[in-house]
């Protein structure tokens, strides 16, 4: 291969399937590499090959590598991070049988707790998952209690979560930080500022930020100093807000004592750290991306107890790709893998959309990922919008998106039933749907034949750009009301 080619190899980045992906971690685990690093193209037949076979460029092959070493970063003793020499200085290696278990250690102490008290567990994705088996996810994020940058989210007003808290008079929250720290941020500040919001947003005017110890005084007065700003979000975008008592948090540390005296004064939402401070790999789920292999998930862990009855680390290795390879595709097969999220148009995950069950329930069919279903390409009903899942496409929802609502829109004004997948329903898909309820829907949800008419035919509709964040956070919450794991990205927003 010339260099010429070789760089125009390397610049072609497009991402890549699981299946590639497994085979690529399969090959890794039986060679050696001199020097830690991926050859070079030419360097490696078997590489060459595989590459050549699953028609991988340089640039994809490297970048999994780095992932797969990561995941076993505790092998190779250069590459360790300070965190993996103070383990190892202890006798704990790092490696995924390990992980797993000091997961599973952490999962015992929820479940005992759990039993104690009669309220609702509920999993803060993602960490938290790894650590309660539940089908109720929160969606909080460390990101908003970070110091100087705490707010109210909403793109996250855990609405649905509230709904539960609600209903069963408390929760039990979980989550998970590897910080070295007894709570992660989303426990300590995001959660506590949101419940303050909720509070007087819904006429508990008076009552106070409660914190817990570990956040200094300093920084409780600079995040009130917020409050009002964040309360007045609260009240616009959820107004009719009703509660019979105020919500106040209590924070459980895994290791701390498990007899707990419930407020009776106010609606308790039981704040859960998972992982053991002192524990042999602090929340050793977070941060999955870096070290679960391909396919492997929560939802995998938790249908395989097995895996941890395996003796050896390579034993564990093979029965974790076992399983991630035999779990569906998308990772949560939810039993309705779409919501209507208005008249005539839905959201869902990849499932949703698959032939010949999708045409029973869909006059047309908007898939927002690159995977396509065999038998689709061509039919009229179908139309697919190839953008990258994550961080790897941002621009391509904006190039495809006026594709998508000239599609959508004509469907619609024929009365058609629409159904809009990306692969689990959260991202891609969602920001597809906002566009088409901005521009073709008015502020009742109700189907505007005009403005459909004008979109349809390629035309372009006016909206108040000065409104048009306000305007599009008030339409993700509906439908989240309607689809409450719709997550997108900031990048799809």
């Amino acid at each position: 291969m010339s260099s010429q080619e070789q760089r125009a190899r390397q610049k072609k980045t497009t991402p890549i399937t699981q299946e590639q992906k497994q085979a690529l971690w399969a090959l890794f685990r039986t060679t050696n590499y001199a020097h830690d690093a991926l050859p070079r193209p030419g360097h490696d037949a078997p590489l060459d090959a595989l590459a050549a076979k699953l028609q991988l460029t340089y640039t994809q092959c490297a970048r999994q590598y780095g992932i797969y070493r990561r995941s076993r970063r505790d092998d190779v003793c250069h590459t360790l991070s300070p965190a993996a020499h103070a383990r190892r200085a202890f006798g704990v290696s790092g490696t995924l049988r390990n992980r797993l278990r000091s997961i599973a250690r952490d999962a015992a102490f929820v479940r005992e707790l759990a039993a104690k008290i009669p309220l609702p567990v509920v999993a803060n994705a993602r960490a938290g998952c790894w650590y309660a088996h539940t089908k109720h996810v929160a969606r909080f994020k460390s990101t908003d209690g970070h110091r100087g940058q705490w707010a109210l989210s909403l793109r996250r007003l855990n609405l649905d979560f509230l709904r539960i808290v609600v209903t069963h008079n408390g929760a039990l929250l979980v989550d998970a930080t590897r910080r070295g720290r007894s709570l992660p941020d989303a426990l300590s500040k995001t959660v506590p500022i949101w419940c303050c919001c909720v509070n007087r947003a819904a006429g508990f005017a008076a009552e106070e930020l409660r914190l817990p110890p570990c956040v200094a005084d300093a920084e409780a007065r600079e995040i009130e100093a917020r409050l009002d700003a964040c309360v007045s979000l609260m009240r616009q975008h959820a107004p009719h807000l009703s509660l019979k008592k105020p919500l106040r948090c209590v924070w459980v540390v895994n290791g701390d004592d498990t007899s707990i005296a419930l407020p009776e004064d106010a609606t308790p939402i039981i704040c859960v750290s998972a992982s053991a401070p002192n524990g042999d790999l602090q929340g050793a789920a977070d941060d999955e991306e870096a070290w679960a292999p391909p396919g492997f998930t929560a939802d995998v862990f938790w249908r395989n107890p097995q895996i941890l009855e395996e003796a050896s680390d390579d034993a564990v290795e093979a029965a974790v790709a076992a399983a991630a390879a035999a779990a569906p595709a998308a990772p949560c097969e939810e039993a309705e893998p779409y919501d209507y999220v208005a008249p005539g148009l839905a959201v869902g995950s990849r499932r949703a959309g698959r032939p010949p069950e999708c045409w029973a329930a869909f006059d047309a069919v908007v898939n927002v990922t690159q995977d396509e279903y065999a038998g689709m390409a061509g039919d009229a009903r179908y139309l697919q919008v190839p953008v990258a899942e994550g961080k790897r496409d941002k621009g391509g929802l904006v190039r495809h998106l006026p594709a998508a609502l000239r599609f959508i829109a004509a469907r619609l004004a024929k009365g058609d039933r629409v159904l809009v997948h990306c692969a689990q329903g959260r991202d891609r898909s969602v920001g597809v749907a906002l566009a088409v309820l901005a521009t073709c829907f008015d502020e009742d949800l109700a189907l505007d034949a005009e403005r459909c008419a004008a979109v349809a035919a390629g035309g372009t509709v006016a909206l108040d750009r000065g409104r048009g964040k306000e305007l599009l956070c008030r339409l993700l919450n509906v439908v989240v009301k309607a689809r409450p794991r719709a997550e997108p990205s900031r990048a799809t927003m």
